[in-house]
Parts: structure tokens; sequence; C-alpha cells
């Protein structure tokens, strides 16, 4: 649910999984009619402008490239395959966090004339691809993601 309390929208799990606390105090903020504490709306604030702000960036691509007209979006799914084969992991920790910025970006580069392709992380597809490049121990790097995303979108 999008509120004052909660600008991003975000699951208690996966607030859960972002600020490392334990789920059932999450839920309390849920719960009670002051809502969440006031340092947690404030970072929650200042994770939404930060999606803004990159996606804004994103938004560029075409003055710096004026070729580009589609663009492949890796998209992870669940949180177990987040953690093990993205980097990102370590800052965003949610999943869902990563939608919500993937989304952002997205919407801000469709706008601007890129074709966004998404491409949904599929680690059975992703892992037979690094073993037929004999690449089995690239796991999180992500010029090997970017590379599967890019050949996953031509064949979208």
């Amino acid at each position: 649910m999008i509120s004052n309390q909660n600008p991003l929208g975000l699951s208690p799990y996966a607030l859960s999984l972002y600020f490392q606390l334990p789920l059932g105090e999450i839920e309390k903020w849920f719960q009670r009619s002051s809502g969440f504490p006031s340092k947690v709306r404030m970072e929650l604030r200042c994770i939404k402008q930060a999606f803004i702000i990159l996606a804004d960036q994103a938004a560029e691509l075409p003055k710096i490239f004026p070729s580009m007209t589609r663009l492949p979006v890796l998209r992870f799914t669940t949180q177990e395959d987040f953690v093990e084969f993205s980097d990102e992991s370590i800052n965003l920790k949610s999943v869902e966090l990563h939608q919500i910025q993937s989304k952002l970006t997205a919407e801000k580069q469709e706008a601007v004339g890129i074709k966004i392709v998404v491409i949904n992380f599929d680690r059975t597809e992703y892992l037979n691809w690094l073993k037929s490049k004999g690449k089995e121990k690239s796991l999180m790097n992500p010029i090997e993601r970017a590379k599967w995303a890019i050949l996953q979108a031509a064949d979208a």
C-alpha cells in the first residue's frame, strides 16, 4: 500500500529485509496509529527520490546514444534469485525494491521513446547459457547478465 508512511508501497517482508528488523516489528508499524518511525519514513522518501533521479538519468540515454530505440531490462522475480545473482541485492536487499526501481526507470525511458523489453530472469536458462559458454563461475558478473539479457531481448 502506497502512502505517506510507505511511499514505495513495500510489503512488511521487503521492509524487514531492507531494515534488517524482525518481521513482527515491521508489522507493528502498519498497525499502530502513529505509523512508521520518522527515521524510517525519511529513509523511504530518500530511496524513492534516489530511484526518481536514477530514472531521470536513464531517460537521458537517447541524448547520448541517439540511435538507441530498444533496451532490455532484466527483472528479477524471486528474492532467492535476486540475492544469488544480482549485485544490486547488496544495497537494495529486496526484490520488491529492485522491481520498483526497474519500473520507474522503464517508464521514464519509454516516455522518451526507448522501447523497453522486460526480461524476467530465468535461473535455469541463465545457468545453461553460462555453462554453454564455459563461464559457470560468473554467476554474479553483471556483464554476463547483460549479455544474456540482450540475447533474450533479441529473441523476444
